[in-house]
């Protein structure tokens, strides 16, 4: 049993998008052993990306990738419910194959992330989980405003781009905004921890500018808390001179 010449032009035409046609796809059908018929659309490049239906009263759609899931599985009538559900599954391909490598720079830049906390975790385990003075408080926060006044400054030098600029401003002074929350609540060792974290994102985001910003950023760290990290974890953040 196959499907109607019409059906079958009917769904060629429906694979062709604006970056994908008909050609990338290979339409199969097959009659089930209880009646009726199932058709499978599978994405040459990317077996793994299908789209399947069964007809009946209701047809069952599964889709590979969904919009939220890798398996999507829905219920839709009719043939306009097929057509409607291949041409999101298109946008659901073009999406993942966009993706694709900005997830692959996230997850990459996470896994060197993990390796360089777990070191950081080893060199501030001796630091201790005593809270921070009043004394010590109002030090790093005058320390973090002096930061984030000199990032700034360095920020509006170098990015043209003004919407881009006022993000990152922004998501900075949002980020360091947390740190002075953290300092009331998180011990040396954890606020330290964060810091750190911050900074190693904010120097592969900017490095240029955390170039500019070594002897500020090493300042941030507490007193009695620079001698316990190994100079390989601080110019993580705050390279030497000689490294840049």
């Amino acid at each position: 049993m196959v499907i109607s010449r019409a059906f079958n032009k009917e769904i060629q035409s429906s694979l062709n998008s604006k970056y994908l046609s008909s050609e990338d796809f290979e339409v199969s059908t097959k009659k089930e052993q209880k009646g009726g018929l199932s058709v499978t659309i599978t994405y040459l490049y990317n077996p793994q990306y299908e789209f399947y239906f069964k007809s009946g009263d209701q047809i069952n759609i599964i889709r590979r990738p969904g919009e939220m899931a890798e398996n999507e599985s829905l219920v839709v009538t009719g043939k306009d419910g097929i057509l409607s559900a291949i041409y999101k599954w298109l946008l659901n391909i073009e999406a993942e194959t966009k993706a694709a490598p900005i997830l692959r720079e996230i997850m990459e830049h996470k896994v060197e992330v993990d390796l360089q906390i777990s070191e950081l975790e080893n060199s501030i385990k001796d630091i201790g989980q005593d809270d921070f003075t009043r004394e010590e408080i109002s030090s790093l926060i005058e320390k973090l405003n002096k930061f984030q006044e000199e990032f700034e400054s360095r920020l509006e030098e170098e990015i043209q781009d003004k919407q881009k600029l006022r993000n990152e401003i922004n998501n900075i002074g949002n980020e360091i905004e947390f740190l002075k929350s953290q300092i009331q609540l998180l011990t040396k060792q954890n606020w330290v921890k964060s810091l750190l974290v911050k900074s190693i994102n904010w120097r592969k985001r900017n490095p240029q500018a955390m170039n500019t910003l070594v002897n500020l950023t090493r300042e941030m760290l507490p007193e009695g808390v620079r001698e316990h990290i190994p100079d390989a974890v601080v110019d993580l953040i705050a390279p030497t001179s000689e490294n840049h």
